[in-house]
């Protein structure tokens, strides 16, 4: 878990979570009635939506503390604001702030949430989402059938949703 995220954050958090998922104990796939009240079709996609806007947070984040917010106009220099200029520089700043907040909140669900997967399921998470693998090539790594590839996939993207659900972040 992280205070502050960082660019290490994102790099090293597919490797955290494989090795999460191998010293966790007693850890089982959901079974075929939890997952049928949870699954949809097009949850994987909605997920990744999700996944995507992760990834790309890394790029879109400072991760100096080296802001300059001093402003360019000099101090006695009276200018004339409209609504549509009135604060760019506020916001600006706001979306930044939300986003980091969003990115360590999400960096901190999936830290968590690799300590209740499987191996299984992490490396479908991992391979998926952050390495854009196929499920052929999936199914290859695990040296699995699809049919048993396909019980893995149901149950991380439940597992998934259920915990982004519980931090409301898939309304």
């Amino acid at each position: 878990m992280v205070d502050k995220i960082s660019l290490k954050d994102f790099v090293e958090l597919p490797e955290i979570m494989l090795n999460n998922s191998k010293k966790s104990k007693y850890i089982q796939l959901l079974n075929e009635s939890t997952i049928s009240c949870y699954y949809y079709s097009n949850l994987k996609k909605d997920l990744m939506t999700i996944f995507n806007r992760f990834k790309d947070a890394q790029y879109m984040l400072v991760f100096q503390e080296d802001y300059n917010l001093k402003s360019s106009t000099p101090t006695n220099e009276v200018t004339r604001k409209t609504k549509v200029n009135i604060d760019r520089v506020g916001d600006f700043v706001e979306k930044k702030v939300d986003l980091n907040i969003w990115s360590k909140d999400i960096y901190n669900i999936l830290y968590c949430l690799s300590n209740q997967l499987t191996f299984q399921e992490a490396l479908y998470l991992v391979s998926t989402f952050f390495e854009n693998k196929t499920e052929d090539e999936l199914s290859d790594i695990l040296s699995l059938c699809k049919k048993s590839l396909y019980k893995i996939k149901k149950s991380c993207l439940v597992k998934i949703k259920l915990e982004f659900d519980k931090n409301n972040l898939m309304n």
